[in-house]
C-alpha cells in the first residue's frame, strides 16, 4: 500500500477517488477529502481462494498476474477501498 497525498490519487484516479468520498461521507459528516490518509494499493485474486480462469491463463502466458489498482482512504477509524474492477477489496 503507497501513501500518497489527495492531489496526486484525484489526479490519477478520480472516479477511484469518488467513490471511496460517497462511502466515506456515509459514515463521516461535513468531510474535506483534504483530511483523509490516501493509499494506492494493489488488488487481486483473494489470496485464500484459487485463482480465477483469467488469472490463471495471464500467469500462464506471462508469468505474472496483472495488477488492479485501487484506492483506500482512511479517516479515525473508517475507511473505504475501492478498485478498477469488482475484486473484493472491503
Amino acid at each position: 500500500m503507497t501513501s500518497v497525498s489527495f492531489h496526486d490519487v484525484a489526479a490519477r484516479h478520480p472516479v477511484l477517488v469518488e467513490q471511496v468520498i460517497a462511502r466515506l461521507c456515509e459514515a463521516c459528516a461535513g468531510l474535506d477529502a483534504r483530511q483523509i490518509d490516501w493509499h494506492l494499493m494493489d488488488c487481486g485474486d483473494d489470496p485464500e481462494m484459487p485463482l480465477n480462469e483469467a488469472a490463471a491463463a495471464e500467469l500462464m502466458l506471462t508469468g505474472k498476474i496483472k495488477k488492479i489498482i485501487g484506492v483506500k482512504g482512511e479517516i479515525g477509524s473508517h475507511f473505504a477501498c475501492v478498485c478498477e474492477k469488482s475484486c473484493k477489496c472491503t
